[in-house]
């Protein structure tokens, strides 16, 4: 047979641009009609932020672990809106929503192959998992006193004395 290099062998399709694979996969939560309502809300907000720092002309398979490292920094220094720096918890929930739009473009890369009986390629997600996260966000929220009221009315006469210790 036919001898060719072997770097002709390779696949040439390019990946898509952050642009192009936030658009796909904010169409992809759209259409499922499995998703909760706030998903789609939720992760365009949060890969606006991705748009934001890394340009949506940028393809995936460019973006390093170090470049994620510094969009987790400048989401804490800068990235909130209004130019003020988000927690560290809410910086990471950015950071994950990226993580998930590369294992869905991952994904999608897999069944494209098996439908066109090829290998897939391989996109490597540039989010350090030495560098996420460990902790849950801690939220602590305290009751008005319109809503402290509205629960003591509500609790059983024989809870009340422990309510209102709580409170």
């Amino acid at each position: 047979g036919e001898q060719r290099p072997f770097s002709t062998l390779a696949q040439t399709i390019a990946w898509p641009t952050l642009g192009e694979a936030v658009e796909l996969y904010l169409a992809a939560i759209a259409a499922n009609p499995k998703r909760a309502k706030a998903t789609h809300q939720h992760a365009k907000s949060y890969l606006t932020g991705a748009l934001s720092f890394f340009g949506p002309d940028v393809r995936l398979d460019e973006i390093t672990s170090d470049q994620t490292d510094a969009f987790r920094g400048w989401l804490i220094k800068s990235g909130g809106r209004n130019g003020t720096g988000l927690q560290p918890q809410s910086a990471e929930l950015h950071v994950q929503r990226v993580t998930a739009l590369y294992n869905w473009i991952g994904k999608q890369e897999g069944r494209q192959a098996r439908h066109q009986k090829r290998a897939a390629r391989l996109l490597h997600v540039p989010v350090d998992p030495e560098n996420v996260l460990r902790d849950k966000p801690v939220r602590t929220r305290f009751l008005n006193r319109e809503e402290g009221a509205r629960l003591l009315a509500a609790t059983p006469s024989d809870l009340r004395a422990m309510v209102c210790l709580g409170l």
